[in-house]
């Protein structure tokens, strides 16, 4: 009995100490978020600085520090999300739970809070994969960047960014494709799912899946018979893009390249031309049945198309 009265009393002591040390916690915070709020500037970086060196020890303010993030603004609330993301893994329940705040301040920042604390934050992946389907599009974007960052495991991330393919926001459409790029040598599913990408109903959501396959290279190379289909696209950028493409995996595939480029040359768009003389340019040699083109476009009325055809001669000539 003894031994077990005195270990009661020290479980008691030691909870006693963590609810003393949990007030001193907030009573901290409460004080350095009125700081924060003062008029006096060094006051105010004071505070900011001792936010931003609190650690695990302050997990009990977290609420707190959640709740102030829809008050503020600006270079505060950064302050205040870095000042979550230092208390790190205690801080993540409340942050996913504010996942569902009405202000989408809070909601923003949270994920972002989220993401700086990285693999730590596992527990929150649910709520923002939620998140995804926020009316708020920086409150998605910011979701999609936290899983990237949390989520370290490729065969698990694949099917979130297949599915981010899909979502209605071309931001995340777009974050998603340089994301892929960033894991390509982590799966074999990565190439499969960007080509995918090559269909979708924004240009600029197609222009960045060829760039990123281009950039590729060998690696993409199943991509081939997409990559063939995209020089076909009735966008004009777009198809400029899928024929640099095609030929930076597959620099056999010059020929093929060449009509797209041709039909290019001729598009009212002045960036358009321009960017089809650079392609056929890199081509040299290569590309010398679209010299009659080119040289057509050194009288042409813009002079940066003009300088870059007579560039891209020199490379295709010399």
């Amino acid at each position: 009995m003894p031994q077990k009265r005195c270990a009661a009393m020290l479980v008691g002591l030691a909870l006693a100490i963590s609810a003393q040390a949990d007030d001193a916690a907030i009573a901290r915070v409460t004080q350095l978020l009125e700081q924060m709020r003062g008029k006096n500037q060094s006051q105010r970086a004071v505070a900011a600085r001792e936010l931003m060196a609190l650690g695990p020890e302050a997990k009990a303010a977290v609420p707190l520090l959640v709740s102030e993030l829809g008050k503020t603004d600006g270079s505060a609330r950064q302050v205040l999300t870095n000042a979550l993301a230092k208390i790190g893994k205690p801080a993540v329940p409340h942050l996913a739970k504010a996942l569902q705040n009405p202000n989408s301040g809070i909601r923003r920042q949270s994920c972002l809070a989220l993401q700086k604390i990285g693999k730590d934050a596992k527990a929150a992946l649910p709520a923002l994969m939620q998140a995804l389907k926020d009316q708020d599009q920086e409150v998605r974007s910011f979701a999609l960047a936290a899983v990237i960052k949390i989520e370290d495991d490729p065969q698990n991330l694949i099917p979130v960014l297949k599915q981010a393919l899909k979502n209605s926001d071309r931001g995340i459409r777009l974050t998603t494709i340089f994301a892929l790029e960033g894991i390509v040598d982590k799966s074999d599913q990565v190439v499969p799912v960007l080509a995918s990408a090559l269909a979708d109903g924004d240009k600029d959501v197609r222009i960045a899946a060829s760039a990123t396959l281009g950039r590729l290279g060998d690696k993409a190379k199943s991509a081939l018979e997409q990559m063939k289909k995209s020089l076909d696209d009735p966008d004009d950028e777009a198809r400029v893009a899928a024929a640099l493409a095609l030929v930076q995996v597959a620099p056999d595939q010059t020929r093929l390249a060449l009509p797209a480029l041709l039909k290019s040359l001729k598009s009212s768009k002045d960036d358009v031309r321009r960017g089809a003389c650079y392609v056929l340019g890199t081509f040299g040699a290569k590309a010398k049945p679209a010299v009659p083109e080119l040289r057509k476009l050194l009288q042409d009325p813009s002079a940066n198309v003009r300088m870059a055809a007579g560039q891209a001669l020199e490379k295709i000539l010399k």
